[in-house]
Parts: C-alpha cells; sequence; structure tokens
C-alpha cells in the first residue's frame, strides 16, 4: 500500500462497466483513560482509481490529547508516489512540520500533479472536502464510549506519529 494506507490490488476492483471505483472511509476515537488523561484520534481517508491509471488517495488524521499535544497529518499519493505531512503542536504553542516525500522530489510539484491527478479520478466527487477535519464535528454532542479496537485504532494512530 501507499502512504495512504490501501493496497492498490485489493482495494481498486472497478464496478461492474463503469471502470472507475471509489472508497471513502472515516474514523473517530475519544476516550479518557483512568488517570484522567483524554485524547481524540480521528482519520478519513478516499481514493479513487480509474481505469488503468495509478490510485489517487488522500488520508487525513488528527490526534489531539489533554496534555496540549496535537498533530494534524495529511497523506497524497498517487501510486507509488506521495507526500506525507504532519504538523505537531505541543501544551506550549510550539509547532514543528514534517515533511516525508516517497518517490518525489519536490513537495510543492508534487502536490499541483496530486490535484490534477484527483481532478481526473474525480476524487473530490467522493464525499470528503480537501480539509475534512473541519466537518469532523469536534466539539458537539459527547460521543458514544469507544469499544476495545477503538481504543487501540487511536492508540495504534497516535504511534504512527511518533
Amino acid at each position: 500500500g501507499g502512504l495512504g494506507g490501501f493496497a492498490e490490488d485489493s482495494l481498486f476492483a472497478p464496478p461492474s462497466g463503469s471502470g472507475m471505483s471509489y472508497c471513502v472511509s472515516s474514523h473517530h476515537v475519544s476516550s479518557s483513560g483512568a488517570n484522567g488523561q483524554t485524547f481524540e484520534y480521528s482519520s478519513s481517508s478516499r481514493a479513487s482509481k480509474q481505469g488503468g491509471n495509478a490510485a489517487v488517495t488522500e488520508t487525513q488524521r488528527r490526534y489531539k490529547d489533554s496534555s496540549g499535544l496535537e498533530k494534524i497529518g495529511v497523506s497524497r499519493t498517487v501510486g507509488d508516489r506521495g507526500r506525507n505531512l504532519v504538523r505537531t503542536r505541543d501544551a506550549s504553542g510550539n509547532e514543528t512540520c514534517n515533511d516525508n516525500l516517497l518517490g518525489v522530489t519536490d513537495g510543492s510539484a508534487f502536490d499541483g500533479e496530486w490535484q490534477r491527478a484527483a481532478t481526473d479520478a474525480r476524487l473530490n466527487q467522493t464525499g470528503l472536502g480537501s480539509s475534512g477535519h473541519g466537518r469532523l464535528g469536534y466539539g458537539h454532542a459527547p460521543r458514544p464510549r469507544p469499544s476495545e479496537q477503538e481504543r487501540r485504532v487511536a492508540l495504534e494512530g497516535r504511534r504512527a506519529y511518533e
């Protein structure tokens, strides 16, 4: 799979006769520990593949805990090339940014290529906007208590950023 976590061969079996396929996935976990520490982890992914063209993917992630740590990441791929950008802000407000390139030498040039490929693959029609974190519902009504599996997913998400 690429940075977006998609296995290209298994994910994109085109619907009968269309030559296109889409995938949209979203997860949100919010939890409190016995020590009073709380955290939220969310991930939204979208992917599209048209005919013999390379798969185009985008995954947005957000982690936030009661210590003040916040991480926001966006991973985009076209085929086996991509860019993963992660911004971290600690409790003091200090920010860092990690920009990881996969098979690409210029991140800005790749962003333009990704935009063109996403438009061609109609990725923007898959149900998520290009900045889905603004619509994930932070600060709204309390969510149900997460299952153990959801907690494991959230912790794995946090570890992916560390």
